[in-house]
């Protein structure tokens, strides 16, 4: 019997194979500890940029926090600053509305202290005639003054600074004088809103329609007289159409009077239309720009 060699006996096979599951089973526990090793440095890691974006996020939330803050006090800032200049521009307007009452009323009372002299005088010298005249003038001129008074205390109340105010403010003067002429007069709004206007527009737009009544009232012999409002574009248009007789534009004794209207249209950066022929009426159309502050 042939005697293998050592190294393939039972039992250096046995002890050869002994050796590797020993060796492996420790590879593989190193492996495990070493896994748990970078586990745990990793979760390390992990929790460390976990708590250093917890930071960034704050930050980040405390500066938009901060921004958030900032923006709104400037928005406020701004808005202090329009009102601010809008209370300036109301307040400029109404300082030089005072300044035209004063120099209108200071000459009005000029010219009726005249008047009285010269009554006093004709009525001194016998001629009552004369002196009856001047005293219906007087009275013309006072009239007319309390008139003007009445337009400048409605105009700088801060309670009319709206269409439907104007519209029953001309409505108010209108109605009267076309009843006592036997003109059939009417007012159509199709505004939706209740506008709100700056006294410059509100004095702009109620003058020129006090104008053009007027204007109405005195040559037109018409039989109906129809204001419209309506708004297009950030515009308000205004329309004041009559079936009276017509005028020529270019007639030099209307030409105060439309130069006046023209100027308000001006004035307010809005535009004004004549639009009339002879016995076919006459319609004006003014448009005013709606864009500012304070409308």
């Amino acid at each position: 019997m042939i005697t293998p060699p050592w190294w393939r006996r039972w039992w250096a096979v046995t002890s050869c194979i002994l050796f590797l599951l020993i060796a492996l089973s420790g590879f593989v526990k190193w492996r495990e500890s070493a896994l748990k090793k970078e586990k745990a440095l990793l979760e390390e890691k992990v929790a460390i940029r976990t708590r250093e974006l917890q930071d960034e996020k704050e930050k980040v939330e405390r500066t938009l926090t901060e921004l958030k803050v900032t923006q709104g006090q400037l928005i406020e800032s701004e808005k202090i600053a329009a009102i601010e200049k809008l209370q300036q521009a109301v307040l400029h307007e109404r300082l030089r509305i005072s300044r035209e009452l004063h120099d209108e009323v200071g000459a009005t009372l000029s010219s009726i202290s005249i008047f009285s002299q010269a009554a006093i005088q004709k009525n001194e010298s016998g001629n009552i005639a004369d002196s009856k005249s001047i005293l219906e003038k007087i009275g013309e001129t006072s009239r007319g003054v309390m008139s003007e008074l009445n337009d400048v205390v409605w105009l700088i109340n801060p309670l009319n600074d709206n269409l439907l105010k104007i519209i029953q403010r001309i409505n108010n003067y209108t109605l009267p004088l076309c009843r006592t002429s036997n003109i059939s007069f009417e007012i159509k709004n199709a505004v939706p809103e209740n506008l709100d206007l700056s006294i410059d527009k509100r004095k702009a737009i109620y003058l020129v329609i006090k104008e053009a009544v007027n204007n109405t009232l005195k040559y037109a012999a018409a039989k109906n007289l129809i204001i419209q409002f309506k708004k297009s574009f950030e515009a308000l248009h205004i329309s004041i159409k009559d079936d009276g007789r017509g005028f020529d534009e270019n007639k030099p004794s209307l030409g105060n009077g439309l130069d006046n209207m023209r100027q308000r249209a001006k004035d307010v950066n809005g535009k004004i239309a004549f639009n009339s022929a002879l016995q076919r009426g006459t319609e004006i159309v003014l448009e005013v720009p709606l864009t500012n502050i304070g409308d």
